[in-house]
This record gives structure tokens, sequence and C-alpha cells, in this order.
């Protein structure tokens, strides 16, 4: 089941008020539509408050009317948001395809080059830390005066290249393998000085020749070690220094990159979308022969909404009681909700960034007070979703034409509902700096960091339960995995202990039977009107609500956009 907020409900004249769509069965508050949440949440938008504009206009037209339009809303105390936007030219439109997508193609071949680059001097990077890993074991060997391993690596790659071939003829290893001396490495290990050679009573019996080639092997063994420990710390120092240097290269790439994938995200084409190559075969405007254009901006704006006859219900509730959005009913049913929720379209959602997202939309944005002269919230808010859908001809004798079609829906929405659609758009911002950093390999990285802010100051258990709310579709081995990422070392069984299980309260068996009986023999029954917000439709939401909303947001707008198109 989809998001119950994404898209909103556009009502079609004529039909399509009841259906079975999840804003019809849970917020429709239509009359036979047996809404499950009415009174908890409202959306709306009036089957007269919806129009398509389509004016056909001189060149440059559009950005007159756009621009001016955001100007008109922004002074009628509107807040606005640009929530999405699509470009498509056809490549026959060769001057304003070069332009547009001709750029965002030499920004993807800049973006394709520096990630090519970044690639080979990550694997710099690694082999280089490699590197420093071995040397620094050196270092530790010599430090700790680890002989036998010192003796060890002589062996094996100072020693083992004495002579020609491989292992050399001259080594201890090929005098082992060709059983010329088949006991010298361990001789050779058992020494501790060039006494030991007349002192040890094993070595003492060994022959004269072996005692010369060992004695000639230790020699070059005190001597390799002498040079070989100032070597090492050199080295040692010397690879940090690059890898240094090569992190912080890597990083700076990494950070000049960003503003060029940020600006290649935001010329999206299309075409790159499901949805419009489905409808592009089939389109009459894109003529393959033709030079055509088409471009797609989708506007938010909302405004506080105050009901005439404030003290009547549940006005009275806001009166009495403060009402916040953010109550629990709609983290758990509008937001975390796995199936209608905003989780549902963000699985990475955690309850700390909703917090956080929260206090900078009613704190730091002021994103919930439109009217700057009246410092409060409102329980209802006008909504004005409005989609300018640009399309551009170029005839053969040089003269271009703007086509537009302008679709303006205007919704009624209670405030819970408009913070859920404020999140969904903090999402989308945090989705556009995830894209960026999945394409640059920090998107692990990131998200540990995040986690990491998230749960500090949190106990092992209460990190796991926290986990386990926030990431449902867990096994138990990839939390205790996220928790290692962190550095939080658990075991399996703690983490069995601790996690959260979703568990069915004992009356939703019964509520589920309910509905699915009354869905089935149509009964609008309700055994109790639960919620702050307005569910009586046909005496106060047709009369008092969706008339303000027509009154004082939709129609203004359409008549300035009338005007501004010589209506």
């Amino acid at each position: 089941m989809p998001y119950i907020l994404d898209p909103l409900f556009a009502a079609r004249p004529g039909g399509g008020i009841v259906g079975r769509t999840p804003w019809d069965r849970y917020i429709n508050p239509w009359p036979g539509a047996r809404a499950k949440w009415l009174g908890k949440a409202l959306l709306i938008q009036p089957l007269d408050q919806y129009v398509i504009l389509n004016p056909t206009m001189p060149i440059g037209s559009f950005q007159n009317i756009y621009y001016a339009t955001i100007g008109f809303l922004t002074n009628s105390e509107f807040l606005v948001r640009k929530v999405d936007e699509w470009i498509e030219v056809s490549p026959v439109h060769k001057a304003y395809y070069d332009l547009v997508l001709g750029e965002k193609e030499r920004i993807e071949i800049k973006i394709k080059t520096v990630l090519d680059d970044m690639i080979k001097h990550i694997s710099d990077l690694e082999l280089l830390e490699h590197d420093l890993r071995r040397y620094k074991e050196f270092l530790d060997y010599i430090e700790k005066k680890d002989e036998h391993s010192l003796k060890a690596i002589f062996i094996d790659q100072v020693d083992f290249h004495a002579g020609e071939g491989a292992p050399g003829r001259l080594s201890m290893s090929f005098m082992q393998q060709q059983n010329i001396f088949p006991t010298i490495i361990q001789d050779f290990y058992e020494m501790e000085s060039e006494e030991d050679l007349e002192k040890k009573e094993r070595l003492k019996g060994l022959p004269k020749v072996e005692k010369d080639m060992l004695l000639t092997k230790w020699r070059a063994y005190q001597e390799w070690k002498s040079l070989f420990g100032n070597e090492v710390k050199k080295r040692y120092e010397r690879l940090k220094e690059l890898i240094d240097s090569k992190r912080s290269m890597i990083e700076q790439t990494r950070e000049w990159i960003k503003p060029h994938i940020a600006r290649h995200k935001l010329l999206e084409e299309g075409l790159s979308r499901t949805s419009v190559r489905k409808e592009a075969t089939s389109s009459l405007w894109h003529v393959v022969g033709e030079q055509t254009s088409e471009e797609v901006i989708t506007l938010w704006a909302w405004k506080q909404f105050e009901v005439e006859e404030f003290f009547k219900t549940p006005g009275e509730i806001l009166a009495l009681r403060n009402i916040r959005p953010d109550d629990e009913w709609t983290k758990e049913h509008l937001i975390f909700h796995e199936e209608l929720g905003l989780k549902q379209k963000y699985p990475w959602i955690t309850e700390k960034w909703v917090e956080n997202a929260i206090k900078e939309i009613m704190e730091k944005d002021d994103l919930m007070i439109t009217r700057r002269r009246v410092e409060k919230r409102y329980l209802y808010y006008s909504f004005l979703e409005i989609i300018f859908d640009k399309r551009t001809l170029r005839t053969p004798q040089g003269k271009e034409i703007e086509d537009m079609d302008i679709i303006v829906r205007c919704y009624l929405m209670s405030q819970n509902v408009l913070l859920v659609k404020l999140l969904e758009l903090k999402a989308k911002e945090e989705e556009f700096e995830r894209y960026i950093n999945r394409l640059l390999g920090l998107e692990s990285k990131v998200e540990i960091e995040r986690l990491k802010k998230e749960l500090i100051d949190m106990k092992k258990e209460d990190k796991i339960r926290y986990l386990s709310r926030n990431f449902s579709n867990l096994s138990e081995e990839e939390i205790k995995a996220k928790l290692e990422a962190i550095g939080e070392h658990v075991d399996i069984e703690e983490v069995k202990r601790y996690m959260v299980k979703k568990k069915e309260k004992f009356y939703e068996p019964l509520l589920k039977a309910w509905e699915k009986f009354s869905d089935f023999f149509g009964l609008d029954f309700k055994f109790i009107k639960r919620g702050p917000y307005e569910k009586d439709f046909e005496n106060r939401i047709t009369k008092f609500y969706l008339v303000g909303t027509g009154r004082y947001a939709y129609g203004p707008l359409v008549g300035f956009l009338k005007s501004k198109i010589m209506v």
C-alpha cells in the first residue's frame, strides 16, 4: 500500500470521489467514504477548486508569469517552495539542446573523469595503507626485539633472493629444499649469537661447512637488522605523509565535485522518468522532426486558514487547549506507519531525524507560521499545488511560441497533514544529499556518523531497541552489524534479548474483522467519533471551510493568473 499523502488526492469532477485508495479508506471526509481516521486528520480538495489554464503566448511569457506568480503568493502571505522540476528538449532543437542538455552532458563527462581519477587515488591510498600497516608491524618487531619475527622477514624477503633463481641458489630456503643442509633454517632460528655455534650442544655438532654458512648468514642478518631499523622508521614516516596527502586530495576532490553532481542532478531529463517515457510515445506535442521542448515545474504554497465562527466545534478545542501537529497519533499513523506513512516512501527516516526535522520546521524555519503579524499556529491551512507545464515550438521560419498548462489545485489541510508534507520536503532535500554521497562512496560513512550522533549517550540495550524500532525490516544479524559499525560490540544473544518485537494490540484483530465486514456490506456505522479536527462534511466543511479556501486562496490566485494571461 503506498504512502497515503503521495500524490495528494485530486478530485475528478463527475466521479472518483469515493474509491479504494488509501486516502479514501482512511481520510476522505466525503459522505459514504467511511474513512477510518475521520477527525484525526483532514485533507480534501474541493471539486470546484481545480483548474487548468492553457495560454499560448510569445516566447518569454512563461518567465514573466512564473516569477510574477511567486511574487503574488509571497505578497499574499503564502510560503512557497519548488518541489519538482524536469525538462525535455528535442535533439532537433539544436541550439536549445546544446544550451541545456548539452551542458548536462559536458558536466557528466567532467564528473565521470573526476570519479575515475578518484577511484585510482583510492586504490593508491589502499596500497599505501597496506604498506603502512606492514611497516608498523616491522616497527613493532624492532621495538619489542622480536628476533623470531625479524629472522622470518630476513629469510623470506632478503636471504630468499641470494644467488640466482627463486629461491636463490645461495639462500637458506634453497639449501633446505634441495636437502643440502636439511635443518639450516631451524638452526638459524636457534642462534642467538655467533658463539652459539660452539656453545650450544646441537649446533656445535653441525658439519663445518654448514657452520660457516650459518656464520655468514648471521653476520648478514646483523648488518641487515641495523640498516633495516632506520630505513623502516624513515619509510613509515614517509608513508604517513603520503597517506595524509592522498586522503586530503580525495576529500578535496569530493567537495569540489559535489556542486557539479548537484547541478547535473537538478538538470533532470523528463525521459529519465518512467511515466514520462510511457507518455512520450503517444504525445501529440513531441513530434520527432519538430524543434520542441517541455519543462514542468511543481510548486507548493500554503497559508494559515482560520475558519469563521471560531468558538464553534472544533474551534473551542483550540481555544481551551493547545493541539500540537506532531502528536503521537500523527507520528504513529502518518509518519512511521510502514505501509501508509512517510516511512514507506523514505525507509531511512528515524525518530531522531524526525524530531530534528520538526524542530527545524516549527522553530528554526517557522514553516508553520505564514502570517508574520500573527505569531501562532492554526488548526487548518490552505494548500496550493501549482504545476507549470511549459512547451515551446520553433517553426522552420524561426518563430517561437510557448504553450502552457497552468494547473492549480487547492486543498484544505489539518496542521498535522501539512507537517507531514513539510517533513516529506525535508526528506526530499536529504535524499538529494544522500544521492551525492552515494555517488561519491560516502553513504555508509555518513550513515554511520548519523547513527553515532543519534545513539550517543544511550545504553547498549536502548540502542538495540532504537534500531529495531526504526529499522524493523532488519534481521538480528543486521542490527548487530550496524551496532558494530558504530563501535558498539554486542553478541547476538543481547540483540535477541532487547529487540523490540512488533506486537499486535489485543483489539486490532477485532477492528480488522469489523473493517472487512463493514467494507463488504457498505456500512457507515461507527462506535465513536474521535479526533480534534473537523469531521462534519455536510454542515461545516462545505459551508465554512471550503468556502474560505476558495475565497482567500484559490480564487485570488486564479484571478491573478487570468489577468496575467489576459483572459
